[in-house]
């Protein structure tokens, strides 16, 4: 008899897969200066989980890879995040600066980016309303990026972001004629930029 009840297992992956994310969200707001506190009650409730798990001997096939997955997960999220937060108490010299933008610009300032790719991660939007995942990793994107920016931001929430990007996508359509539009945040010398440019849907894939 397997150690652990299968169906309250994959409830607790699905929960902490949600979780991970919160967690992702609010370092980067909290970095950014829009969260007042370090999110230490996700983190606890993730820990909970990883816990719970650690010792239990029925875990075999799918659920051994998941359970493994989900805790290399969030142990290279909080070396990555940790390793944010004493750059950003430490790191005030110029290299410091350069050195953390360019990891930026080259995809290596998030878990999710892609190290190597020369480009910061990108985001197609063709209807706001319809895209709230697309918009949501933008945002974070956006507070990943306000963390490490040498001018204080004016604090933003995601509803007034998505209304930002709402109404610049539509300008850029009717302006442009296309379909959709690609973002990506960048620094450029210490300042968070919004990179757009307009595309045909046809010929990309979101």
């Amino acid at each position: 008899m397997p150690d652990y009840d299968p169906i309250e297992f994959e409830k607790d992956m699905k929960e902490v897969e949600t979780r991970l994310k919160v967690l992702r969200a609010e370092y980067n707001q909290f970095l950014a200066g829009t969260l007042k506190f370090p999110p230490n009650f996700t983190e606890a409730q993730i820990r909970k989980i990883v816990k719970k798990y650690a010792g239990v001997k029925g875990l075999k096939g799918v659920q051994r890879f998941q359970y493994f997955n989900f805790v290399a997960k969030f142990n290279t999220m909080m070396e990555f995040f940790s390793r944010r937060l004493k750059d950003k108490q430490e790191g005030k010299g110029a290299y410091a600066s350069a050195s953390i933008e360019k990891q930026f610009r080259d995809g290596q300032g998030d878990p999710g980016g892609k190290p190597g790719s020369g480009k910061a991660r990108t985001h197609v939007v063709a209807d706001v309303r319809r895209q709230s995942t697309t918009i949501a990793a933008l945002f974070d994107d956006w507070n990943m990026a306000a963390g490490y920016s040498s001018q204080p931001l004016a604090k933003i929430n995601l509803e007034a972001f998505k209304d930002i990007i709402r109404s610049k996508t539509d300008q850029i359509r009717k302006a442009k004629g296309c379909d959709a539009v690609r973002y990506r945040i960048i620094l450029e010398d210490g300042k968070v930029r919004i990179k757009a440019k307009p595309i045909k849907k046809s010929t990309e894939k979101e």
